[in-house]
C-alpha cells in the first residue's frame, strides 16, 4: 500500500508548524507491497510481510537467506522521480551476522540500464540507509554499460532491488521498512567562488522548492553544510534563510527605503583558515530528524590571502589581543549604537543626523577609514538591528520568527565594515529589552505573557528553559549569518548586566554567570570561529560574569559626575579596578554622564578620552557615546590624530607598563601625565588638570613653560625624544638626548597637552 505521509510538530510557543511532506514509498503494513526474490542468484533465500521489528506502522518485510553467494530482493514498478531528492529505508538485523555481508542498492531506469550504490557491511541493530537520487547524484554508478546517472535517469523508474553477498555459510535475516521519498530539498545550488582567499568568505546560496511555516526553527528544517578542511577536520556550519532587498533611494527622518527583490532562498557561509581543498556536503533534517536529505560531496580551494584572521586574546599578553597569525590588534574606534539617539537630539537640541537611514554608513565608515578609526560598537536592539520582538512592532513578526529587512542591514553594514578593514563590537540583547526600570522595553518583549509570550517578568529569561531554547535558536541564526566574518570582533551577548530585570539587585544574583556559561558554552559548540564573547556592567562590579573561562574580556562605562569628576580620572580608577580579572579591558561607553553634560566638555572628553585611554593599559581606544556628535561636528580628525601618533607600536612586543615620571618647573601641580614604558621605549600624554572641561583656545595661556621631565629607569643610551601634537597627530619638534642615569629633557612651551614618543637608537 502506498500512502502520502505528513507530519506535524509542536513549536514552544504552542502554534503547530507543518514541515516537509515525505512519501512513503513502501511501508509493508498488508503485505509484501510486491517485492519479490531476486531469481537466478546462488543463494536460496525467502521474502514474506512480517509484524516483527518495524520501525514505522505495524509491519515489515521480512528476507531472509542462506548464505554462502548471492541473493536479493526486487519490485518492479513505472514511476517519475525527478522531483525527488533521495530514496532512504531502515533496515533491522536482530542477530550479528557470523561473518560480513555485503550489501548494494540498484536501480533500473526507462532503457532498464542499471545503477547501483556502492557495496556496504550489514551491521547489527538499526541502520537508516540513504541514496541521493537527484540529477547530481554520486551515489548511482551505471552497471554494465557507461552512462551517468544524470537529472533525466528519474524520469521513469522501472526496477529497484537490494542485493545481499556473503562468501561464508551462513543463515542470515533482516527486516526492512519505511521505504521514503523526499522531494528535491536543494535547487538552484550555486558558489560565490571556487577559490577562496584564508578568512575571506565562501558562500553557497540554494532555494527549496518546499514550504515551511517556520524556516527559522532548527526543530522544523535544520540544514547544515558539513565541511572537512585539508587537514582532516571536520567543521559544522548552520545555514540560514534570507531574503534579499535593495535601497531604493535614500530614506527620510531616519527610517530606510528598504525593498525585497528576489526569491527566498537558503545561504551558507564560511571562511578557510587553512590553505589546500575543502570538501563538503549539504544535510538536511527536518522534523527532529524524522528526515534527512542530503547532496553530494563538492568541493572548492582555499589559497593564500591577505587577512589576518580571527581576533583572539593574545597568548603572549592577555591584556590585549591579536590576530591568528599574532599579529597585534588594538582597537580604535567610537560607539554606534544605532543610526540615531534621540536622547543626543533632545539634548544638544539638534535634528537626528542620520536622515537618509541606514545608507549613512556608507559616509560614516569612510568618514572612520579615513580617520584611522578601525572599530565600533552596534546593537541589535528592536530600534535598530534586532531580529526578534513583538508582532506588529515594525516587521517583526514575534517569537522564533526573524526579521530579515534588520538582518539585511547588517549584512551590508559589515561588507562595508569588511571592505575598510574595521571590526565591529555586535551586542546582541540591549539592556532595555529585558528591563522594568531602566529604558525599560520589557512591555513590548515577545516573551512578555501580556504579549503572548509566557514569561512573567524579564529575570525569566535568563532562567526559564523554553526562553533558553528560544534564544539558542536565535544564537544559531546570527552564527549562520555572520560568524563567518573575522570583522565581527566579539559577541557582546548583554550590555548594562546592572540594569536589567524588574530589581535593581537582580545582577547581584548567580543567575547572570550561570546563564552567560551555558550560553558561552553553546556558542563554542555551533561557532565554527570561536569569536570572543564579552558583557558590560555601568559600574564597576567584581562581577562573577567575568570570571567565567567563557567570557574573553571585559567592558564598561566611564561616565561620571561633570560636576567635580573628570574622564581622565575615571579612566585611570576603571584601570585600577578591572585589573583583577586578569583579562582584556576596555570602556564601551563615556561623553560626560549618563545624560551629557556641557557641550564643551562633551568635546573635550572626546579628546582627552581616547588620548588618555591610549596611555593606560586597556586592551583597547575608549568608545565615546555620542556618535552624532561626531558627525555633526566633523570630530574624526582625533582619532588620526592617535593613530598617527600609535603608529605601528605593538604592545604586546613592547610590553609596555604603565610608570610614573617627574615634571619640574613651573606649576607643576596643575600638570599632569601618563605614561607607558619598558626599558628602551616610553609614550608619554602630558594633560593639564585644571584643562579637562572644554577644548582649548587660543588665548588660553601655556600648560608647561620652563618645565623639565625627568624619566627613570630606562637603559643607559642615546634617546630620540619626539613631541607630538595631539590635534594634528604631527611630531612638532624631536631631539636627541643621552641616558646615563636617568633621562632628562625640557618640555616645549605650549597652550595644550602633548604626547611624547622615547626610544632608544639603535647602535651602529
Amino acid at each position: 500500500m502506498k500512502k502520502i505521509f505528513f507530519t506535524v510538530t509542536l513549536i514552544l510557543n504552542s502554534y503547530l508548524a507543518l514541515c516537509l511532506p515525505a512519501r512513503i514509498l513502501f511501508d509493508f503494513e498488508e503485505n509484501t507491497n510486491g517485492w519479490n526474490i531476486l531469481e537466478g542468484l546462488s543463494a536460496q533465500a525467502t521474502v514474506e510481510q512480517s509484524k516483527d521489528n518495524f520501525t514505522q506502522g505495524n509491519g515489515s518485510l521480512k528476507f531472509s537467506a542462506q548464505f554462502p553467494g548471492e541473493a536479493g530482493i526486487k519490485v518492479n514498478i513505472n514511476e517519475n522521480w525527478t522531483t525527488y531528492q533521495s530514496l532512504s529505508f531502515d533496515m533491522v538485523v536482530v542477530e550479528t551476522p557470523v561473518s560480513q555481508i555485503k550489501f548494494f542498492m540498484y536501480l533500473k531506469d526507462k532503457e532498464w540500464l542499471w545503477y547501483q550504490t556502492k557495496e556496504q557491511y550489514v551491521k547489527y541493530g538499526t541502520t537508516k540507509v540513504l541514496i541521493n537520487i537527484s540529477g547530481s547524484s554520486l551515489d548511482l554508478v551505471p552497471g554494465g554499460h557507461k552512462k551517468p546517472w544524470n537529472q533525466y535517469s528519474g524520469e521513469q523508474v522501472r526496477e529497484i532491488g537490494i542485493k545481499f553477498l556473503c562468501n561464508e555459510k551462513q543463515n542470515f535475516t533482516v527486516y526492512i521498512d519505511n521505504f521514503k521519498l523526499s522531494p528535491v530539498l536543494f535547487s538552484s545550488l550555486k558558489v560565490n567562488k571556487t577559490e577562496v582567499p584564508l578568512y575571506e568568505k565562501f558562500e553557497i546560496s540554494f532555494k527549496t522548492p518546499l514550504y515551511f511555516q517556520n524556516p527559522f526553527d532548527p526543530d522544523c528544517i535544520a540544514i547544515d553544510c558539513y565541511f572537512t578542511s585539508p587537514s582532516g577536520k571536520q567543521i559544522i556550519v548552520p545555514s540560514f534563510f534570507y531574503q534579499d532587498f535593495y535601497f531604493a533611494g535614500p530614506g527620510t527622518k531616519g527610517q530606510d527605503n528598504l525593498q525585497p527583490q528576489g526569491y527566498p532562498e537558503w545561504k551558507i557561509r564560511f571562511a578557510p583558515t587553512e590553505t589546500g581543498t575543502y570538501k563538503y556536503k549539504i544535510v538536511a533534517t527536518i522534523n527532529s530528524g524524522e528526515e534527512t536529505v542530503s547532496t553530494q560531496l563538492m568541493s572548492f580551494k582555499a589559497i593564500p590571502g591577505s587577512k589576518l584572521g580571527f581576533v583572539r586574546v593574545s597568548k603572549k599578553d592577555n591584556r590585549y589581543f591579536e590576530f591568528d597569525n599574532g599579529v597585534f590588534f588594538y582597537p580604535i574606534g567610537h560607539n554606534i549604537r544605532s543610526l540615531n539617539d534621540n536622547r543626543y537630539s533632545q539634548l544638544f537640541n539638534r535634528p537626528l543626523a542620520a536622515q537618509s537611514g541606514t545608507i549613512n554608513f556608507e559616509t560614516w565608515i569612510v568618514d572612520m577609514k579615513n580617520n584611522r578609526e578601525n572599530f565600533f560598537e552596534t546593537w541589535m536592539a528592536a530600534w535598530w538591528l534586532a531580529i526578534e520582538w513583538k508582532k506588529g512592532y515594525g516587521f517583526y513578526e514575534g517569537l522564533g520568527r526573524y526579521e530579515l529587512r534588520n538582518a539585511w542591514k547588517l549584512d551590508w553594514i559589515l561588507e562595508l565594515a569588511e571592505k575598510s578593514g574595521i571590526y565591529i563590537q555586535l551586542l546582541i540583547i540591549n539592556h532595555g529589552s529585558v528591563s522594568t526600570f531602566c529604558d525599560q522595553e520589557w512591555q513590548d518583549s515577545p516573551y512578555n505573557i501580556k504579549n503572548g509570550g509566557f514569561l512573567n517578568s524579564p529575570e525569566e529569561f535568563f532562567t526559564d528553559e523554553r526562553a533558553k531554547t528560544l534564544f539558542k535558536k536565535r544564537l544559531r541564526y546570527i552564527i549562520a549569518r555572520w560568524s563567518y566574518s573575522p570583522n565581527i570582533f566579539s559577541w557582546e551577548l548583554v550590555n548594562e548586566m546592572n540594569l536589567i530585570g524588574s530589581s535593581r539587585d537582580f545582577y547581584r544574583t548567580p543567575v547572570l554567570a550561570q546563564w552567560y556559561a551555558e550560553m558561552g558554552d553553546y556558542l563554542a559548540q555551533i561557532d565554527p570561529n570561536r569569536h570572543m564573547i564579552t558583557g558590560h556592567y555601568t559600574i564597576l562590579y567584581d562581577s562573577d560574569v567575568f570570571k567565567l573561562s567563557q567570557v574573553d574580556y571585559v567592558l564598561t562605562n566611564a561616565y561620571y559626575d561633570v560636576r567635580g569628576g573628570n574622564i581622565v580620572d575615571t579612566l585611570k580608577n576603571i584601570v585600577n579596578f578591572n585589573a583583577r580579572f586578569n583579562k582584556p579591558h576596555f570602556v564601551s561607553e563615556y561623553g560626560g554622564n549618563w545624560n551629557a553634560g556641557p557641550e564643551a566638555l562633551i568635546e573635550a572628553d572626546l579628546h582627552n578620552g581616547i588620548w588618555a585611554g591610549a596611555h593606560l593599559p586597556f586592551a583597547a581606544v575608549p568608545l565615546f557615546w555620542w556618535h552624532n556628535f561626531i558627525e555633526d561636528k566633523n570630530l574624526y580628525y582625533h582619532y588620526k590624530a592617535l593613530a598617527q601618533y600609535l603608529g605601528d607600536i605593538d604592545r604586546v612586543k613592547e610590553n609596555f607598563e604603565p610608570k610614573t615620571i617627574a615634571i619640574s618647573g613651573e606649576n607643576t601641580e596643575k600638570i599632569k601625565s601618563l605614561c607607558l614604558a619598558n626599558q628602551e621605549k616610553a609614550i608619554v600624554w602630558i594633560y593639564g588638570q585644571d584643562r579637562l572641561k572644554r577644548p582649548p583656545a587660543e588665548n588660553d595661556g601655556p600648560l608647561t613653560k620652563n618645565n623639565q621631565c625627568t624619566i627613570e629607569g630606562l637603559t643607559q643610551g642615546d634617546y630620540m625624544i619626539e613631541f607630538w601634537d595631539t590635534y594634528s597627530g604631527k611630531i612638532m619638534d624631536k631631539k636627541k638626548k643621552q641616558n646615563i642615569d636617568k633621562l632628562s629633557f625640557q618640555l616645549p612651551e605650549i597652550n595644550r597637552d602633548f604626547a611624547i614618543k622615547i626610544y632608544k637608537l639603535s647602535q651602529t
